[in-house]
């Protein structure tokens, strides 16, 4: 059997995950599997900083997305109904305008005189 030592950084990352696992609310964690996803959590952490990289990024992107779902609802709950359903609109449109000004650079291109 070898023994080993983790480094300072590995402490730290042991630490800082266990203390986030330890807060009340833990938004990137299902209450229903908050138990099990902990003790997971505690497993790859034990295995290997590399084995629990990947499961932070990932619940680093889902904490993302809810913030960004989050931001983007709170910007627009208190705004006009007027003005919502004009950013739909343009919202539907833009692709077309997009299109439309391919179409335009397209022709006045073809139609440029090279001297």
């Amino acid at each position: 059997m070898e023994e080993y030592y983790p480094s300072d950084d590995e402490q730290q990352l042991y630490a800082l995950v266990s203390d986030y696992l330890q807060r009340p609310n833990l938004y990137a964690l299902p209450v229903s599997q908050r138990s099990l996803m902990t003790m997971i959590l505690r497993k790859l952490l034990a295995s290997s900083t590399y084995a629990i990289s990947g499961t932070l990024n990932g619940l680093a992107n889902k904490l993302d997305l809810i913030a960004r779902e989050i931001n983007d609802a709170s910007l627009t709950e208190n705004l006009p109904d007027e003005v919502i359903n004009s950013y739909e609109q343009y919202d539907e449109q833009k692709d077309e305008w997009i299109d439309e000004d391919d179409d335009e650079e397209s022709n006045s291109s073809a139609n440029c005189v090279y001297r």
